[in-house]
């Protein structure tokens, strides 16, 4: 069956499928697995387009190492972190030191910033696929409303 939806929706799908792991039937798993095979695509070319280029690695490995050097540590030397953040001692002397290695990496972050546009942008673009339908006869008796949820677009009565 043909299906038009963006990308990102076909990510979903394809995750959605990967928690379906419990429910049994040959016939049923085979297809799953089939759909999913062909949803691996999609996933593969966006992690594909999002990968980090090495020039960036370079700015982002500088930029840990900063965060390192100025984060305050506790008594056993881990580093505070707040809300998910590091707790930084010398703020100042921090955000100084930032803004020369952004300075440095100027290009690095401009076509990292370009590059995840470029990946929103194909994530939303709409794409035709061919998945296979399944069969409602053949899905699983325990399957649960929030499974036939993420089913409902593949099933075929």
């Amino acid at each position: 069956m043909k299906i038009t939806k963006s990308r990102k929706e076909f990510i979903n799908l394809y995750q959605m499928l990967g928690y379906l792991g419990e429910l049994t039937g040959a016939r049923f798993t085979y297809t799953i697995s089939k759909n999913k095979e062909i949803l691996k695509n999609v996933v593969e070319e966006i992690q594909k387009t999002a990968e980090m280029h090495e020039n960036y690695s370079e700015y982002e490995k500088e930029r840990v190492e900063l965060n390192e050097k100025y984060t305050k540590r506790d008594k056993d030397g881990n580093p505070e972190i707040k809300d998910k953040n590091y707790v930084i001692k010398d703020k100042a002397k921090f955000d100084e030191e930032v803004e020369k290695l952004k300075e440095k990496h100027k290009d690095a972050i401009e076509e990292r910033e370009q590059q995840r546009k470029d990946v929103e942008e194909l994530a939303s673009k709409e794409i035709t696929l061919d998945l296979k339908t399944i069969p409602l006869s053949i899905v699983p008796d325990k399957v649960t409303v929030d499974q036939m949820d993420v089913l409902s677009i593949l099933i075929k009565d």
